[in-house]
């Protein structure tokens, strides 16, 4: 690796670093499944694409960043009272500095939004704390996350809950919703 390369990946690295710690206090116990809302949630995943959960209403009060006091601990229907299935390319993992698993997903349209599974260290409260320890454990195995972004082409069905992270923009240059997968609780890759 020359010296380019190697400084512009630990900006990267410090880049994501970064973000974990900003975004750890938005919104956590949604995230982590730990508001009591999270044992309504139906057990039954609905099976949808990354199109249409990026194509979900995010609600214009929830600030970009998702933080803002009126939905720190209040679920946002449809999308974060609904257990959602996707099959999908896992183009990219890494741990992040907040110790979750976060996958870049690829729908066939070819955009993208984020899987991410919470240590379970820090949720052992959590509603959902057996499915996100079997997820753990699956992407430990067959990938071994490292704070080093790892570029994967992994074809996966993944469970998980709806929820509203950071707005951003997509790689086509587009306004996102920010609509993601959070906690993870179920995964399985095609061969």
């Amino acid at each position: 690796m020359n010296r380019v390369s190697a400084v512009a990946l630990l900006t990267i690295v410090a880049m994501a670093s970064a973000f974990g710690q900003r975004g750890e206090g938005a919104r956590i116990a949604i995230k982590r499944a730990l508001d009591p809302a999270a044992a309504t949630i139906p057990k039954t995943p609905v099976k949808t694409t990354v199109e249409d959960l990026l194509a979900a209403v995010r609600p214009p009060a929830l600030q970009p960043d998702s933080k803002g006091a009126e939905y720190q601990n209040r679920r946002i229907g449809p999308l974060e009272n609904t257990m959602w299935q996707v099959t999908a390319t896992i183009k990219q993992i890494i741990l992040r500095a907040d110790g979750d698993y976060y996958m870049v997903i690829e729908g066939a349209s070819g955009a993208r939004t984020v899987v991410e599974v919470p240590d379970p260290r820090l949720c052992p409260k959590s509603k959902l704390i057996k499915q996100i320890q079997h997820v753990r454990n699956m992407l430990a195995k067959r990938f071994g996350p490292t704070p080093m972004p790892q570029d994967v082409n992994q074809k996966a069905t993944i469970t998980g809950v709806g929820f509203f992270g950071m707005q951003g923009r997509s790689l086509q240059g587009r306004q996102n919703n920010g609509a993601r997968l959070m906690p993870g609780i179920d995964i399985s890759f095609d061969k």
